[in-house]
C-alpha cells in the first residue's frame, strides 16, 4: 500500500524554536506526514487539535487551519499568546488568548472576536464564558 507522504511548511516567520511533527501509521510504522513550523513559544505552549475534519495548529500567536490534505485554509495572527481551545459544538470552536477570545466556525472563519482586559481565570459552562478580571467579571453567551 502506497502512502502519499507530504511535508507541510506552515510558517514563513522565523521563530526561536523549530518544531517538526511526524505522524506514523501505528500498524506499518510508515510515516504518513510531517509538518514543521517556527515559533517563539516553548513546546508546552504549542497545541494541535482535530476539529470538524480540520487540523488546527496553535503555534503560539498564530492559528493555522488545514484541511485533511494539509492545504492551508486560514491563518490568524494574534497579539497575545493563544493558550486554550474548547470545542463548543461540532460547528464552533472557542479560542482563548490572554486579552480576549474568538469563536471560529467549522469552515475555519472567525465569527466572533472579543478583546478584553487581561484576565486571571475563566470558566465555561453551557456555552457561557465567564472571565475573571482583576476587579470584576465579564460574562459572554457564546
Amino acid at each position: 500500500m502506497e502512502f502519499d507522504y507530504r511535508t507541510v511548511r506552515l510558517d514563513d516567520k522565523q521563530g526561536y524554536f523549530l518544531y517538526n511533527l511526524k505522524a506514523y501509521d501505528s500498524l506499518t510504522d510508515n510515516c504518513l506526514f510531517s509538518m514543521y513550523f517556527d515559533s517563539d513559544n516553548e513546546e508546552n505552549e504549542i497545541s494541535i487539535i482535530y476539529f470538524n475534519d480540520k487540523i488546527v495548529v496553535n503555534s503560539g500567536k498564530r492559528i493555522i487551519f488545514l484541511d485533511n490534505s494539509f492545504n492551508i485554509i486560514n491563518i490568524y495572527d494574534f497579539w497575545t499568546p493563544v493558550f486554550a481551545f474548547h470545542i463548543l459544538s461540532n460547528v464552533k470552536l472557542l479560542m482563548l488568548e490572554e486579552l480576549g477570545f474568538a469563536v471560529i466556525n467549522a469552515e475555519g472563519e472567525i465569527i466572533r472576536k472579543e478583546n478584553t482586559d487581561l484576565f486571571e481565570d475563566y470558566t465555561l459552562k453551557d456555552n457561557i464564558l465567564t472571565l475573571k478580571m482583576d476587579l470584576d467579571y465579564k460574562i459572554f453567551n457564546l
